[in-house]
């Protein structure tokens, strides 16, 4: 391509050469008409000299490739400078300890890390730095089915009892499975019940568990929607069974090896785990502002999770996606469909992505989140724009910037998402470039007429809002997910991960409700009905543990622990009643056990029960 001085002198050859051709021709003109002719002949009309005239014409007023690079290049420095600020001031507030890949119409504009992938030996965090996936795995374990479906080895409305033969649950297919509409029980309330000893739980433990004792389905199956881990790890029983190999070597040659994923993983073993090249460890960020590693390497479970990669390997996955590298176009297509139920009505959730549209442009994403880890990836495809973000600090709100981001690339403005975006649970203040937020601090007294529980309109969605140490904690009764909401004033809070809540009040002046980002409205009812456990009633108030002082309350049906320099969870009976076990938190393996006296109401013994040992609480 010319440059502009090129375009310059070619316009000014082309005007000089014809005016010389004008003026010879009118001065000759009286003289000799025929000169006329034969100039007319051999310049204007040649079609040589017309086709090589238009062509240097065209050439000299096309735009220079270096201008047109330059406003591209000017484009994505703004974009990366703006990305890099907020990132950066994230990072500063304690929100982000992470690697995020950004790319911009398919091109990588942005990669850093955040952090320590190792806080003992202060191993900086990379792009390369391998971490858990957690439930981004679940689009991995999809694209095997949807292989193995081009294979002809099954069929997604095949019987789950056609490949898995211990099971009884009848009408669950396999669509159902990667649509989370098949109505299974969740396995991780029934594993230690079923297995209090074992240490080290694997898919095939999942599978005999399930049919062996054969808990509850919880609907019909195509009824509704309802997250399934249960769903995705038998269906990475199903890859085995229909394929022949094992699930982490078919994911290892049928899709890390096709598109180069080499550094991606799925390890079935402690010792695989600990020798991950590159591995981030896990953490938690405590109250006084240290980290405490929150990794666990002691189970093996694939298919709902279960995949350990790095930001570089997830962009060829999001590229791959693009082509048909893995499989058709078709196939794809069918992928990014959303799930439809008996009833007609249609989701927003696919073979493994959540699937919505955002100013007329097609999302597909998904989070996930275990122990240490939260994790996303957030792709746009109609602008083909992605960003990813893996973050090794679990408890912090890192992995939900993905929106700051995809906002910047879009020229979106981030004014509110900047607001409704809170610091973690100690921080009282969030700046962005010039704009300070600040979260005020309420007495107990004031944040306790927000206690209770939350229904959702029309639905089955249910949230306790309860009080602990001062401090107002969100938590979804069905997920078991936990948040502090930090009040900005009385009627607006933020939880954690940065979504807003907007409280109602009656002519009362009483709360009777709050309204979510997403415009859901959730109304205020009485807690939670539990059943009344007599030996709940003898609870001491304090148990200690190994390195801290446990503080249990037990009051209108609703059950808490308070852990300090950690937070406040609500606890949720696990499994058959009867057996006195009690989860809490995003971790479903950690829990307490009771024992009881024969009558079953003076508690004898109170145990914190870890995936591999059993701490006894002592008063």
């Amino acid at each position: 391509m010319a440059s502009l001085g090129s375009r310059v002198i070619y316009c000014a050859i082309i005007n000089a050469f014809y005016s010389e051709i004008i003026n010879y021709t009118y001065f000759y003109y009286a003289l000799n008409q025929a000169l006329i002719k034969h100039l007319v002949m051999k310049y204007f009309l040649n079609p040589i000299f017309y086709t090589i005239s238009i062509a240097m014409f065209f050439l000299a007023c096309q735009p220079s490739e270096k201008e047109a690079i330059t406003e591209d290049e000017k484009r994505s420095e703004r974009i990366v400078a703006e990305i890099d600020s907020a990132l950066q001031l994230f990072h500063t507030e304690e929100l982000l300890y992470g690697t995020v890949l950004i790319a911009d119409a398919g091109k990588v504009i942005y990669q850093k890390g955040f952090g320590y992938a190792n806080h003992d030996s202060k191993d900086t965090l990379k792009p390369e730095s391998t971490f858990r996936l957690a439930s981004i795995g679940k689009q991995f374990t999809a694209m095997c089915l949807v292989i193995l479906q081009e294979q002809g080895k099954l069929e997604y409305d095949d019987n789950i009892a056609k490949y898995l033969t211990e099971l009884n649950y009848t009408g669950v297919t396999i669509r159902h499975l990667l649509w989370h509409t098949g109505g299974l029980p969740d396995y991780m309330r029934w594993m230690q019940t079923y297995y209090p000893k074992k240490e080290n739980y694997n898919n095939n433990d999942v599978l005999k568990m399930l049919g062996d004792s054969m808990p509850p389905i919880l609907f019909e199956p195509g009824e509704k929607f309802d997250y399934s881990n249960t769903g995705y790890s038998l269906l990475a029983c199903i890859v085995e069974r229909a394929s022949g190999m094992s699930f982490p070597d078919f994911a290892q040659q049928h899709i890390f090896d096709k598109i180069g994923m080499s550094g991606s993983y799925v390890p079935t073993s402690t010792r695989q785990m600990d020798g991950l090249p590159n591995r981030a460890l896990g953490y938690r960020l405590t109250r006084n502002n240290g980290f405490k590693e929150n990794d666990d390497n002691s189970h093996s479970f694939y298919g709902d999770g279960g995949i350990f990669s790095n930001v570089n390997d997830l962009f060829k996955w999001n590229e791959a996606l693009y082509t048909e590298k893995l499989v058709s176009k078709e196939s794809i297509d069918e992928i990014f469909k959303p799930f439809v139920l008996n009833n007609g009505k249609v989701g927003d959730y696919g073979f493994g992505w959540f699937i919505h549209d955002a100013d007329s442009n097609k999302i597909v994403d998904h989070s996930g989140g275990w122990v240490g880890f939260s994790t996303y990836i957030h792709r746009d495809i109609t602008n083909q724009h992605c960003v990813i973000i893996l973050t090794n600090v679990g408890n912090t709100p890192g992995a939900g910037m993905y929106q700051f981001c995809h906002n910047i690339l879009t020229g979106k403005d981030n004014t509110k998402q900047y607001e409704r975006f809170a610091s973690r649970y100690k921080s009282t203040k969030i700046k962005m470039a010039e704009r300070r937020v600040t979260f005020g601090k309420m007495s107990g007294e004031l944040l306790g007429k927000f206690e209770g529980n939350y229904k959702l309109e029309g639905g089955t969605m249910e949230v306790n809002m309860v009080l602990g140490d001062e401090e107002l904690w969100y938590s979804n009764v069905e997920t078991k997910r936990q948040m502090q909401a930090l009040p900005n004033d009385s009627v607006h809070f933020v939880l954690l991960n940065g979504t807003a809540l907007d409280f109602i009040y009656n002519d009362a002046g009483n709360v009777s409700g709050f309204t979510n980002q997403s415009g859901d409205t959730y109304l205020k009812t009485e807690y939670v009905a539990l059943e009344e456990f007599e030996y709940l009633k003898t609870l001491a108030p304090t148990y200690k543990a190994d390195y801290a002082t446990w503080k249990f309350k037990y009051e209108r049906g609703v059950f808490t622990i308070d852990i300090p320099n950690e937070m406040l969870y609500v606890m949720y009976p696990m499994g058959n009643i009867d057996n006195k076990q009690w989860v809490f938190g995003n971790e479903p393996a950690y829990s307490v056990q009771f024992e009881t006296d024969e009558a079953n109401t003076n508690i004898t013994k109170v145990e914190y029960v870890l995936p591999a040992n059993t701490v006894v609480l002592e008063e």
